[in-house]
This record gives structure tokens, C-alpha cells and sequence, in this order.
């Protein structure tokens, strides 16, 4: 079985011309919570104020790169580092974003507010153009958990932690009554939009609501109308878990998406991942603890690939398997001042990918 998609071959990969931006956007005050809520929400969220624009962080073989406008103090050759995890559980993806040796007075001007943070990262192949400022792939994009200032010998550490679509899983609420005969397709659109509710900058459920219209949705396989009628008060991402068992239920990059199990995100064209374009080592299977269950991951490592997020497919050629493969959880790991600039893929077999 070969893969449905075009295989897309980027260009080379190695440790030489990385480079990676942080981008800090100021949103608007945050929606209030929907009153009645059985969920107890705080009168005021963790937030942070950073100068908005973007931070050029490079390596050593890298030029600078960054918007024009308000930085973060950062100069060019200062060091940062991230550890961003990724899967398709409905628990927010996580970020730790690290920037070295900022300006004390930059430190200072760190404080709490609503802040949305991207981290975006790759080669200098990867730099492209948009509305006049340089751009990388996405790697993460997120609310700002909590921000540290850390001494470590010399070294002053700002450490940022991230959650990708944090407030909206945790604060979103749905409190919703329908009547018998109601289809499950208007009551999952009407609870997706609690998202939007709580605060329409962060959360994009466009793809969620078209997957939901669809005639040949995944949806449609569970059941077509509530008998009895329907009625919830809680939080929103539960909810829709419990609406779609079999289902795979999360936030990627600030958007709502949904999977059925064994499915792929759509998707135009499958990266390549081959010794050619960036895979490390071999690919190994790993250790299974539910026997009779789905077949154990094969855990991959490649420099640092961007493309590959968890959902979707990308097209593997190593010595010992090949094929089509979903992944379903990526750790991307980088660090400008050191050697870790890799990403680490745990995918589901899509074919008969071992010879």
C-alpha cells in the first residue's frame, strides 16, 4: 500500500544555518467566565506583558533575524533553547522556551498579562516572507503558563512555560439543554463554539466545524440524533470527549481538531524523512504492554523537522522500514548555543512498513 498523498523532499538538514524565532502577540482582556459554572474559575488568569514583535534568536553559523519592531532585548548570537511535546490527548501540548543573559532591565519589564506566545524554528532554507517580516515553520504556539528568572553560575535564565490552548481547555465552559431528536452534529458545533465564546483570539475551530458538516465525517458513524434529548453543564473539552469516543480530541497550534483512531489529518503532501533529509540512527520498535492491542510505535529521530506534527503523515525510507506513517507524538528539542536541534517522532505503523 502506498501512501495517497505527494511526497514533498526538503531540502538538506544538519546542525549549520539553524535559526528560530519567538513571537509574542498582546491580546485583548480575556472573556469572563460563564457564570453557573460547576467548574470554579479564578477572577483572574496568569498573564504576561512582553514588548509585542518578534525575537530573533540565532546560532552561530546563523544571521540575525526578527521583526522591526519592540524586542525582548535580544541581540543577535544570544542564546535560547525549547523543548516543545506534542501529542493528540486532549491535555494541552507544552512548551519551555529559554532565553539566556537578557538585558536587566528587560527581565524587569516582565510582568503578568495576556500574552500568546510562537515559537517558530527550522534552517535558513526554511525562511520565508510574510507582510515584510521573515518567517519560520510553527513549531508551537501557545498561552504563557508562567515565566522565571533563574541564576545558573554566570547565567541569568528566563524561562517561559507554555500551554497550547491552555485557557481555553481549562476555562471553557459549556452549559447546554437540547430536545429529543436533536442531531449530534448541531450539539458538537454548539459546544465547540463555547470556545470562541470564552475568547475568540485564541482558538481557531474552523476545521472542527467544517469536519462536523461534512456528509463522509468520522462523526457520522457514532450516532445520528439524541432519542432522549441532551443536556450538559461543565467543561467544553470534556465534553466533546465523551461525545466522541474513539476519537481523538486536542488542540494543535490553537486549533481544534478531531481524529478518528487510525486517521490522518488531511493533507496535500507527505514529507519525506530519509538519511538524505535529516533522519538520525535507526528506527526502532517499541516495547508493547498491551498485548492483543494496537501495534507498538516506531520511535524515529530526525534533525530538527518542523513539518512533522503530531496527526499526520509522512513518508519514511530508512534500511528497515518503509512506507506511510501517522505520528503521533513529536518532541521537538533545540538549543542555539549547543548541539540539541532534533526532533524525536513517535508514529503509527500506516502500512506494512517493515519488510
Amino acid at each position: 500500500m502506498t501512501s495517497p498523498l505527494s511526497v514533498t523532499q526538503p531540502g538538506s538538514r544538519n546542525l549549520y544555518g539553524r535559526c528560530a524565532i519567538i513571537r509574542v502577540s498582546q491580546l485583548p482582556p480575556r472573556q469572563p467566565p460563564v457564570p453557573l459554572a460547576p467548574i470554579p474559575v479564578p477572577d483572574k488568569l496568569p498573564e504576561v506583558i512582553i514588548p509585542a514583535g518578534a525575537i530573533g534568536i540565532v546560532g552561530a553559523a546563523s544571521p540575525a533575524v526578527g521583526g522591526q519592531g519592540p524586542r525582548l532585548g535580544v541581540t543577535p548570537g544570544l542564546r535560547a533553547s525549547f523543548r516543545v511535546e506534542q501529542t493528540l490527548v486532549s491535555v494541552p501540548n507544552t512548551a519551555i522556551i529559554s532565553v539566556f543573559n537578557l538585558a536587566p532591565q528587560t527581565r524587569k519589564s516582565v510582568q503578568m498579562r495576556n500574552a500568546l506566545f510562537t515559537l517558530e524554528a527550522g534552517y535558513i532554507g526554511d525562511l520565508s516572507q510574510a507582510n515584510g517580516e521573515p518567517c519560520l515553520p510553527i513549531i508551537i504556539k501557545g498561552d504563557l503558563r508562567r515565566v522565571q528568572h533563574v541564576r545558573r553560575g554566570p547565567d541569568w535564565e528566563t524561562r517561559f512555560e507554555i500551554g497550547d490552548g491552555e485557557f481555553n481547555f481549562r476555562w471553557a465552559q459549556a452549559i447546554v439543554s437540547f430536545i429529543a431528536g436533536t442531531k449530534l452534529s448541531k450539539v458538537l458545533k454548539e459546544i465547540a463554539n463555547q470556545f470562541k465564546n470564552y475568547d475568540p483570539n485564541r482558538i481557531d475551530i474552523t476545521r472542527f466545524l467544517s469536519m462536523v458538516d461534512s456528509p463522509n465525517s468520522s462523526v457520522t458513524g457514532f450516532f445520528d440524533a439524541f432519542t432522549q434529548g441532551y443536556s450538559y453543564a461543565g467543561n467544553a473539552m470534556r465534553a466533546l470527549e465523551v461525545l466522541l469516543p474513539g476519537m481523538q480530541v486536542s488542540i494543535q497550534n490553537g486549533e481544534l481538531l478531531a481524529l478518528k483512531q487510525g486517521d490522518a489529518a488531511p493533507a496535500v503532501h507527505a514529507p519525506l524523512l530519509s538519511p538524505e533529509t535529516g533522519l538520525l540512527d535507526s528506527p526502532e520498535i517499541g516495547i508493547t504492554t498491551n498485548y492483543g492491542g494496537p501495534p507498538p510505535l516506531l520511535k524515529v529521530k530526525a534533525f530538527l523537522f518542523p513539518q512533522i506534527v503530531p496527526g499526520t503523515l509522512f513518508q519514511l525510507q530508512s534500511a528497515q522500514y518503509n512506507g506511510p506513517f501517522k505520528a503521533q507524538k513529536v518532541i521537538h528539542t533545540g538549543d542555539t548555543g549547543g548541539q540539541a536541534w532534533w526532533t524525536e517522532i513517535e508514529a503509527a505503523v500506516k502500512s506494512a512498513g517493515q519488510p
